[in-house]
């Protein structure tokens, strides 16, 4: 027969509590991020007022690594990253109006912040996006986990996602 202490089990219940906690804020936040992804203001507007969710909350979403075309896996995005990588420009200044959330954070997995985000999405807002959080103070002089700025990535250089002067 095996020998276990309260003590142990107890930390062990604990740990398991806590591992538990962890996974839902991850699954709440993710569908957070999926409302964000399909520009449903009021269903995102509906979520933080009744969860007490914080508009900076990170969650887990699977995409293009490094902007790799072969390489897949899940990243550390914030609602404002998924926003403006498909373009939902009124979650976008949903966040933005809303006051709390840091337009130049930057993702854990990648380096990566909202503007670098834009270039990475091409959505036919691009422009749009990138002007509304350039008027938040988003810093494009950032660089991500490959050294690279913002608004000179490769995506805006190859002109798809338009001129970088209309910004």
């Amino acid at each position: 027969m095996c020998k276990v202490s309260k003590s142990k089990f107890g930390i062990m219940e604990g740990e398991i509590k806590f591992q538990q906690k962890q996974i839902g804020a991850f699954l709440n936040s993710s569908s957070l991020l999926e409302l964000a992804a399909i520009d449903d203001v009021f269903g995102l507007q509906y979520k933080v007022e009744t969860v007490s969710t914080r508009l900076d909350d990170v969650g887990l979403w699977y995409g293009r690594k490094n902007r790799c075309k072969t390489k897949m896996g899940l990243l550390k995005r914030t609602l404002l990253m998924i926003a403006v990588v498909y373009g939902s420009t009124n979650v976008v200044k949903y966040i933005i109006g809303f006051g709390k959330a840091d337009v130049n954070k930057v993702s854990d997995s990648d380096g990566a912040t909202a503007l670098h985000c834009v270039a990475a999405g091409r959505s036919s807002s691009s422009v749009k996006t990138v002007k509304l959080l350039l008027e938040d103070c988003a810093d494009p002089n950032l660089t991500d986990a490959n050294r690279k700025t913002s608004l000179r990535s490769r995506d805006f250089k190859a002109g798809s996602i338009g001129p970088i002067e209309d910004v």
